[in-house]
């Protein structure tokens, strides 16, 4: 889809370009995907001298959870020359090192050094042998506190897109004539420390200037242009801002200080704040309405390394490989779960109707299960208590109501069973929480599955027979946890 942020010379609306008098010499595309993310720069050429109007893919962008570098493999899509004649491109596939450039940035986002995919060589004795590779540097930034680079800290061997505050550097400037930075929704000129355009939010702050950056605190804030998808710890999605999809945590215990910087004294206690700040990080009338600093939600959330997208499915799988589906409901067994899950990718729960109900329900509808399983994976991409005590699997209850004719094989056909083809010693504690958990909830005498027991079949390509693989080291719900030894 073709962007509508670009600038444009001549007010074009979906290009920047640049024109010498009433002849069209660059024409520059960017095209992003769903979420507003750039995956492509595209650039239609004049060249007059030569009478050649060229279009190139010139730039495509690389992401990690967040973009981490350009890469500049130009690929030429077709040529046009003074008759008409079209040349298709023959390099599509071409690559060259160093094309590829990745960003190193501070907390701020800004861009401090540009390193290459390929190697350096140096010859340090000068004798003509390489003695030893050191990494490409392709340029070194460093920025006063508003964005201006300096000049003693700051080289290139060729110019790199993004800089300050991770956002797109145009060199020609607007407003002024310095260069100027794309925040998406503003143009910010670091020389004058100001944007360009009055803040659509200038209403909800009468105490800044209309034009100012972050509030003035440059040092440890930055203007959100993005859409941050904000939850709270407990698992509540709490709303969301601007155009890239990260997902970050408030701490529930700190919802309750938004008064420091907020706008509503009367906000005492968690559930209400929660209320409070759904409200304004709602959209009403297509505009934000969220009443407190945005830097309020910089200092005080955590970024993960996850697109909404990957945190939900996630958070889906979660949901479906916890006992929910039975109607047993247990925090430290999703806790568990999501914990190991960051350890051993493998989860049939994943494409399971559970799954796909969770994923179905709009977040403003999830159950209270559902948002459990959001703070489970919260829990576990920020570090917290791993509830599995270092678990690397689970089963649930399938493996412990085996029938007596197949106590001895390997599967009945759908399903493997562990004790007979890993081996598995559970301690006392876990073995009378597992059995008592399922007896509860399928009845007396459905347990039927042994203490300790070795391996009894060497299955697929495990070659474990006569081995015991598998030590519990908790149990939660309808749910085992083992770690393999």
């Amino acid at each position: 889809m073709l962007s509508n942020r670009l600038y444009s010379a001549d007010d074009a609306e979906t290009n920047a370009t640049l024109s010498s008098g009433s002849v069209l010499e660059t024409s520059t595309y960017y095209f992003r995907d769903a979420q507003g993310n750039v995956m492509g720069v595209y650039e239609h050429k004049m060249d007059a001298e030569n009478a050649v109007l060229e279009y190139r893919l010139i730039e495509r962008n690389i992401y990690g959870s967040a973009q981490v570098g350009i890469c500049k493999d130009t690929v030429d899509l077709n040529i046009t020359n003074a008759s008409g004649a079209l040349t298709q491109a023959t390099n599509y596939h071409a690559r060259q090192l160093n094309h590829r450039q990745y960003s190193l940035s501070n907390h701020l986002g800004n861009v401090l050094t540009t390193l290459g995919d390929g190697k350096a060589p140096v010859d340090s004795n000068s004798d003509g042998v390489i003695d030893y590779y050191v990494a490409y540097i392709i340029s070194v930034s460093d920025y006063s506190p508003f964005g201006v680079e300096l000049a003693s800290r700051t080289w290139s061997i060729e110019e790199y897109r993004n800089g300050f505050n991770g956002k797109e550097l145009d060199v020609e400037g607007m407003g002024g004539g310095s260069s100027t930075y794309d925040y998406g929704f503003r143009i910010y000129n670091p020389n004058l420390g100001k944007f360009l355009s009055v803040d659509p939010l200038t209403s909800k702050y009468p105490e800044l200037t209309t034009y100012q950056f972050a509030s003035n605190t440059p040092i440890w804030g930055t203007d959100l242009d993005g859409l941050e998808v904000f939850y709270s710890t407990n698992g509540a999605r709490l709303g969301q801002l601007g155009s890239n999809a990260q997902v970050r945590v408030v701490n529930e215990n700190d919802i309750d200080n938004i008064d420091e910087y907020g706008r509503k004294a009367q906000v005492m206690k968690t559930a209400k704040a929660q209320k409070y700040l759904e409200w304004n990080l709602s959209s009403k009338n297509g505009e934000s309405n969220y009443d407190f600093n945005a830097n309020w939600l910089l200092k005080n959330s955590i970024g993960l390394s996850f697109m909404e997208a990957d945190f939900k499915h996630q958070a889906a799988t979660v949901y479906a490989e916890s006992s929910i589906g039975f109607g047993v409901e247990s925090k430290e067994e999703m806790y568990a779960i999501a914990s190991v899950h960051q350890r051993n990718k493998i989860a049939y729960g994943a494409n399971a109707p559970l799954a796909k109900t969770f994923l179905d329900t709009s977040v403003d509808k999830q159950s209270g299960a559902m948002q459990l399983s959001n703070a489970a994976m919260i829990n576990a991409l920020t570090g917290g208590f791993d509830y599995s005590n270092g678990a690397d699997q689970w089963d649930g209850a399938e493996q412990a109501m085996i029938p007596k004719a197949n106590m001895d094989k390997a599967s009945n056909g759908k399903i493997m069973y562990k004790m007979n083809t890993m081996g598995w010693s559970i301690s006392d504690a876990d073995y009378m929480s597992w059995k008592s958990a399922v007896e509860n909830k399928f009845g007396t005498g459905k347990f039927t599955v042994p203490q300790n027991k070795a391996a009894m079949h060497n299955y697929g390509d495990m070659t474990n027979k006569g081995k015991t693989r598998l030590n519990s080291t908790a149990q939660y719900g309808l749910t085992i946890f083992w770690k393999t030894k």
